[in-house]
């Protein structure tokens, strides 16, 4: 009888409660999936079909294939290079604005992307050295040839003229100023792992190591002249805290301050010029009620309305 009672206190759960951020998004890698079910086959698979897509570079876009951190560096040939992987491999594209290394295994994390680089012949009449690249892709499945080909496109318009992303402040007293802080900076600025990046790019806000630190209160101040026509390194923000942000730029990413309350971040990345234009916004986000705080220039904040007084 009295272990029955006890029993009337023991509850078991009906169902498994599952974590709030799923291992994927945490970790960074794809969560562990059950062992495949294996299908019986009465008779022979028809033949597998292979797609194919070609991306074709401007005349103004060099482009080669580069071995990966362990193995040297190799030119593309006229005949290119292929694969039926693209482990190891980092796909370098060049233009009057930058050059741009793309991990093949980064772009094609299924393997089941096989790649040539093939480069032209120039045209008959034409200099030496101006003939066009074409990149060759093919694929049983059509939906990868998407996804790299929206990432290639990001990266040609990047090397030919790179990004432009504009962040603003609001509020008394609120303003953003360059600093220059040169080796300091760089060994402030951490390297970031593909698993760091995309957790940043989610949440700003939750990104650990900081992205950003505040200055000691004795810190000297500078003079500062508007529009400042120099690249800066590092962002300095007085956002309504006591003391100074400041943000360190990474190295392919500068910073042009046209007024006090304007800015605009130049890069090749269009996906890490938002993350860092992200990472900047959170350092004070717009408050909801009075706009105050930092934001995109294209960006529209609805502000709420004040409960009245009892």
């Amino acid at each position: 009888m009295r272990g029955t009672q006890q029993l009337r206190f023991y509850r078991i759960p009906n169902r498994v409660i599952q974590p709030v951020v799923p291992y994927s998004e945490r970790s960074g890698r794809p969560s562990p999936q059950p062992w495949p079910a294996f299908e019986t086959f009465k008779s022979p698979p028809g033949d597998l079909r292979w797609h194919r897509s070609v991306v074709r570079f401007p005349a103004e876009v060099t482009a080669e294939l580069q071995e990966g951190a362990e193995g040297s560096v190799g030119g593309a040939s006229s005949t290119g290079s292929s694969g039926s992987g693209s482990a190891g491999k980092v796909l370098a594209i060049s233009g009057k604005a930058g050059t741009i290394r793309l991990d093949l295994a980064e772009l094609d994390p299924t393997g089941m992307l096989a790649y040539r680089l093939v480069l032209l012949p120039p045209a008959p009449g034409a200099t030496a050295g101006s003939g066009r690249s074409l990149l060759v892709l093919a694929s049983p499945d059509k939906a990868r040839f998407e996804a790299v080909g929206a990432e290639l496109n990001k990266a040609i318009r990047g090397v030919m003229s790179g990004y432009l992303l504009g962040l603003t402040v609001k509020g008394v007293g609120y303003r953003m100023e360059p600093l220059d802080e040169g080796a300091e900076g760089l060994r402030r600025n951490v390297g970031l792992t593909l698993a760091q990046r995309a957790r940043r790019a989610r949440d700003p806000n939750g990104s650990s190591p900081r992205p950003y630190y505040f200055e000691a209160t004795n810190a000297e101040k500078q003079n500062v002249t508007y529009p400042h026509n120099k690249p800066a390194s590092a962002v300095r923000l007085k956002v309504g805290y006591s003391r100074t942000a400041v943000y360190p730029l990474p190295p392919h990413i500068r910073a042009f301050f046209l007024k006090p309350t304007l800015m605009y971040l130049y890069g090749l990345e269009l996906d890490e010029l938002q993350r860092v234009a992200a990472e900047i916004r959170s350092i004070r986000k717009p408050n909801p009620y009075t706009g105050n705080g930092v934001q995109y220039v294209d960006e529209v904040v609805r502000l709420k309305a004040r409960k009245g007084g009892k």
